[in-house]
């Protein structure tokens, strides 16, 4: 801009300097003014000294310099033109070698009346080169033709083509930005201090339904119900004041088109200045499969409930004639009334009297599961000492392992820290595990429990035997009620129990990672890990 303003100055100073055109036969040749008659001398237009002075006078206050020479004879330099080269006047230029000594190359004869410019370099009176841009044209002075040099200042001329060129580097840059944000999938919009549109995008416009100019000058908060409008009025004000966490995000209703709301996450930021940005993404999608999810829970808490409680009156019928059979069973066995009078008949009752216990114990375990399933066990957690649980199981649980004749082994670690859990469903874990394990293993086996305090800062539960051990097959199908195994005769509850899935989902119901490792012939190992935040510190 500022160079195209030099060269229009230039061109106007230009047209005033020629004056009008001479012949092309008398362009070059000094003119003789013609003797005025006596009648036009009065009406005449001011004499050419006075012309000459108000040319002197306007040449002086232009921000450009010019020079008038006629061949080597410089005529005429502006006020501008002497502050440029450090002289005081043409007579010093003169007396410092005139126009030679004025440029370096090239030098001002090396310029074509063209009135393109050309880059020139002024020496100063001090020695300095200043550049600047020169245009020559001839122009009538004084009553003959000279030679006239226009320069502009070099370094302006260079600053403004640098501004010019990194304006349109900016404004293309721009472009190409906007490009990119309208094919953005999230919605931008941009924010003044006040909160009002300043711009959006593509993907705005369409979230909102609006036109981009409907959209402009238009506070943020308008654009939503009036819930959320609310809470994001309060959300820019916390951006503004700088006190809102990071990547905080909000979630809003949006009005749209028809009177439809759309749910949107809205993430707002300040990108420097007085201006924000404020982010939008379509949470329709998001919604829809939490609701479904939601939908999903409800219906299986629902199917959960209705089974267990399809199983607790199931239980409570089985129970009562149950009850019936092992307790007669139990008074047969003490003969109570007399003498069985045959071993067999005494047999008999004896299998009798276990089936139903074994019967029981499956309805309990059956109960338990579905329970745990259905989220419907109450827990009481507490600080529990493992150890000392542990240790009491295996008491329980040692009577058993001698009439298998099965070896029950304990290292537990000293100073083990507590663990929050539920000490009933604890319990009910070691004991199952130790019934297991002994079931598992052959006379003359062993059984090791142990308790360790890991590197990972885990209270670790384990029980070791030296059984047959499963594949991974048998591991996956054990896991599962009423799965049968190659082994489920002795894991369980005898065939198809419930002993191993309900020890994992009681763990899994005190937060405890459950485990389990074991490969045929060589044994099986359970795990139950309390990760360190169940783990109570001292």
């Amino acid at each position: 801009m500022e160079r195209k303003a030099f060269r229009e100055l230039a061109q106007e100073l230009t047209a005033r300097l020629r004056g009008p055109q001479l012949p092309a036969a008398e362009s070059d040749a000094e003119i003789l003014p013609a003797e005025p008659s006596p009648v036009a001398a009065a009406d005449a237009a001011p004499s050419p000294a006075a012309e000459a002075i108000n040319e002197h006078v306007l040449l002086d206050r232009i921000p450009i310099g010019v020079l008038i020479y006629r061949h080597d004879r410089l005529l005429y330099a502006n006020r501008h033109f002497l502050e440029w080269t450090g002289y005081e006047n043409l007579g010093a230029i003169e007396a410092a070698g005139g126009l030679n000594r004025l440029f370096a190359e090239p030098a001002a004869d090396a310029l074509a009346e063209t009135g393109g410019a050309q880059a020139l370099s002024i020496l100063t009176y001090g020695g300095d080169k200043h550049p600047v841009e020169g245009r020559m044209f001839t122009v009538p002075w004084t009553g003959s033709s000279a030679l006239a040099l226009i320069l502009t200042n070099g370094q302006a001329v260079a600053a403004a083509r640098t501004a010019e060129h990194a304006r349109g580097a900016a404004e293309d840059e721009n472009r190409d930005l906007r490009s990119i944000l309208d094919t953005a999938t999230d919605g931008i919009v941009t924010l003044d201090a006040e909160g009002r549109i300043v711009a959006a995008n593509a993907r705005a416009v369409s979230l909102f339904g609006n036109a981009v100019d409907s959209m402009n000058g238009r506070q943020l908060t308008e654009l939503f119900t009036a819930e959320s409008g609310r809470a994001t009025r309060d959300y820019f004000d916390r951006v503004v004041q700088g006190t809102n966490v990071l990547d905080n995000v909000l979630e809003v209703e949006a009005r749209a088109a028809e009177d439809r709301a759309v749910p949107l996450t809205m993430t707002i930021a300040r990108i420097g200045g007085d201006k924000f940005s404020a982010v939008f993404r379509d949470a329709t999608l998001r919604k829809q499969i939490e609701d479904n999810l939601r939908n999903a829970k409800r219906e299986s808490q629902r199917a959960g409930a209705a089974k267990a409680e399809f199983l607790a009156k199931v239980s409570h019928e089985i129970r009562t004639p149950l009850n019936a059979i092992t307790g007669f069973a139990e008074v047969i066995m003490a003969e109570r009334f007399g003498p069985i009078g045959n071993e067999r008949y005494r047999e008999y009752i004896k299998d009798i009297h276990n089936a139903g216990t074994h019967l029981v114990a499956m309805l309990n375990d059956l109960l338990d599961l579905s329970r745990i399933e259905s989220g419907r066990v109450d827990l009481n957690f507490a600080n529990v000492n493992l150890n000392e649980l542990t240790q009491q199981c295996v008491g329980i649980m040692q009577p058993q392992a001698n009439r298998a004749r099965i070896i029950i082994r304990t290292s537990l670690t000293p100073s083990l820290p507590r663990v929050v859990a539920d000490e009933r469903s604890l319990r009910q874990i070691v004991l199952n595990l130790l019934s297991n394990s002994i079931r598992f293993t052959g006379p003359g086996g062993q059984v090791i429990v142990s308790t360790v305090f890991s590197d990972a800062q885990e209270a670790v539960l384990r029980v070791r035997d030296t059984g047959v051990g499963m594949s991974e097959k048998d591991i996956q199908a054990a896991l599962e009620p009423f799965q049968q195994t190659a082994t489920s005769g002795s894991w369980g509850s005898g065939g198809t129990g419930f002993g191993l899935p309900l020890t994992k989902a009681l763990a899994e119901a005190n937060r405890a990672n459950f485990s389990i490792k074991s490969a045929p012939n060589a044994g099986t190992l359970v795990e139950i890990a309390f990760p360190p935040s169940r783990i109570v510190a001292d």
